[in-house]
């Protein structure tokens, strides 16, 4: 009978739930602290990748806008920043654009070495974007007497830690350009 007794005791259920109850928190608390970490990291790769993206951006827009103020553009001298339309042809086709030794000038057309243009400071203070236009030639559908010309801008950006952007635009004028 005493063996009874003792089997319906039920002295310190309580501090047994109340240990499992303890460690079942703990263990949610450790997981949503390092979920909660997880997503802080991945919040600031996204940031770091749309800050590259828009200078990368704002670097072809900057190209664009320095060739749009140029009265004429001469294809015969190399200029820093705009590659003649075989080297250009070359340059795409070989990948130069995805090589750092390129965007650092390491690049040499014709006898020149190739300078990407470097945006103003205002829009990146820390000098890591750059912007280079390719010469593609006359567009398809055009003749060479309607004085269309079309570039291909690439622009690029350097952040932290080594990432990178790189922006591909099309570009069209009509005459001031000297072949």
């Amino acid at each position: 009978m005493k063996q009874e007794s003792q089997l319906r005791n039920e002295d310190g259920t309580v501090l047994v739930v109340a240990l499992m109850m303890l460690v079942l928190l703990t263990l949610l608390g450790i997981s949503i602290s390092s979920t909660s970490e997880v997503e802080l990291q991945i919040a600031g790769n996204e940031m770091r990748y749309k800050e590259n993206l828009y200078r990368a951006d704002a670097a072809a827009m900057a190209c664009a806008q320095i060739m749009e103020e140029t009265t004429t553009i001469d294809m015969i001298i190399q200029n820093d920043y705009i590659i003649p339309f075989t080297t250009g042809q070359t340059m795409e086709s070989q990948g130069w654009v995805y090589n750092d030794n390129f965007w650092d000038g390491n690049v040499i057309v014709g006898t020149d070495t190739l300078t990407p243009g470097t945006v103003d400071a205002v829009l990146d203070p820390d000098g890591n974007s750059r912007y280079v236009a390719v010469y593609a030639g006359v567009p398809p559908g055009e003749d060479f007497e309607s004085g269309l010309r079309e570039f291909t801008i690439f622009g690029r950006s350097t952040g932290i830690q080594g990432s990178r952007s790189i922006i591909r635009m099309g570009y069209r004028r009509v005459g001031g350009i000297a072949e």
